[in-house]
């Protein structure tokens, strides 16, 4: 999980506050761990952000006398009275008035409102409204002891991977953003779209991981010796797979329409979910599951803004299943990964997020003048 709870203040120094604070605060040192210390994270740079800055520039006690004394020698004496008219829009669907800490707020309560997590047996299902959209059921034991095999052949890969490791536990939207020419005024709304979904997706696979808990590589055997925290919940699902694939199904539907190349979404994908096994903190079973229950969430955060249908996918036997001798590798994911099939049941559009995917895809224009 990289968790990136908010978007932050002002969508500048803001940002950095508050996807700092946020990603801070649910990856740093344990990568995450309880939803309340991304949530503490995140709030504080937020709220920070979008309180403390001026117009101008950052906030100071030296701008604030200033500003005390400017009143005094602009205004002189007032007496309270009113001198112009206030009028405010009462669009319940606009939020382009809200700085983007706060959109982010908003959109996050009333999508969360939708996506339920319930447990199974040995495991857990995920609802959007009342249609179930995913399941997994959790492998047993065995089968994580033998995949420590794998643990220990990607270990190989550490002194190439392990920059990418290291920046991937607090973010991992700069590597879309590399290919895809991501920035704050070009794609201000994608951008947001991108950390709303991994927010959403981080805020589900938590809950899941509760209800799926296992044991990580590390408590199997102490030659695993992981070049990075261990972190405290549960393995199974990897919650960086959840939310690589979530943000690679929303960008994919955003860049698909433009001809474009979609074929490194899904490789940065995997890879970023690769990089956890290398980092000695997952197994590939972890990254299987993962990756379903993130491509369903992706994909239900698109219905929800356009109407569109969604359907039911099952990691478990006899459906979508990683057996102990095989390694979840981008092969066995095109040819596993969940398709729709049949009717699905259309989505319930939550008006406020659907205009506001509607100005990320506005951001990718067809055919675009000059170039994209």
């Amino acid at each position: 999980m990289t968790n990136g709870f908010f978007i932050g203040g002002a969508h500048g120094g803001a940002h950095g506050g508050a996807h700092g604070g946020a990603h801070g605060g649910a990856h740093g040192g344990a990568h995450g761990g309880a939803h309340g210390g991304a949530h503490g994270g995140a709030h504080g740079g937020a709220h920070g952000g979008a309180h403390g800055a001026h117009a101008g520039g950052p906030s100071s006690s030296l701008l604030s006398l200033a500003l005390i004394n400017s009143h005094d020698a602009t205004v002189g004496y007032w007496d309270g009275s009113t001198t112009q008219p206030v009028t405010l829009n009462h669009d319940n669907d606009s939020l382009k008035y809200l700085s983007s800490a706060r959109r982010s707020q908003v959109l996050i309560g009333a999508l969360m409102s939708r996506f339920s997590v319930e447990p199974l047996t040995n495991g857990a299902s995920v609802k959007l409204g009342n249609t179930r959209i995913a399941a997994l059921t959790r492998p047993d034991q065995a089968l994580f002891q033998q995949q420590l095999a794998f643990v220990r052949t990607y270990a190989d890969l550490r002194s190439d991977r392990q920059a990418e490791i290291t920046v991937q536990m607090s973010d991992i939207i700069s590597f879309y953003a590399a290919f895809a020419n991501l920035n704050g005024s070009r794609r201000k709304y994608t951008v947001e779209l991108l950390h709303l979904t991994q927010s959403v997706a981080a805020i589900v696979e938590q809950q899941v991981k509760h209800l799926c808990r296992v044991a990580r590589p590390s408590d199997y055997d102490t030659r695993v010796q992981p070049t990075i925290q261990t972190p405290d919940h549960s393995s199974f699902p990897s919650g960086h797979a959840v939310e690589a694939f979530a943000l690679a199904e929303v960008l994919t539907a955003l860049m698909a329409p433009q001809g474009m190349d979609l074929g490194p979404v899904q490789k940065l994908a995997h890879r970023i979910a690769a990089n956890r096994i290398v980092a000695g903190v997952h197994f590939p079973v972890d990254n299987a599951a993962g990756a379903l229950l993130g491509s369903q969430i992706g994909k239900a955060l698109i219905a929800t803004a356009t109407g569109s249908e969604v359907h039911d996918a099952e990691y478990a036997q006899g459906s979508v299943w990683l057996d102990a001798g095989t390694d979840f590798t981008r092969a066995w994911w095109n040819a596993n990964q969940p398709t729709a099939q049949g009717t699905g049941t259309p989505a319930d559009v939550v008006d406020m997020f659907a205009a506001f995917y509607a100005d990320a895809v506005a951001e990718w224009p067809l055919a675009p003048s000059g170039g994209n």
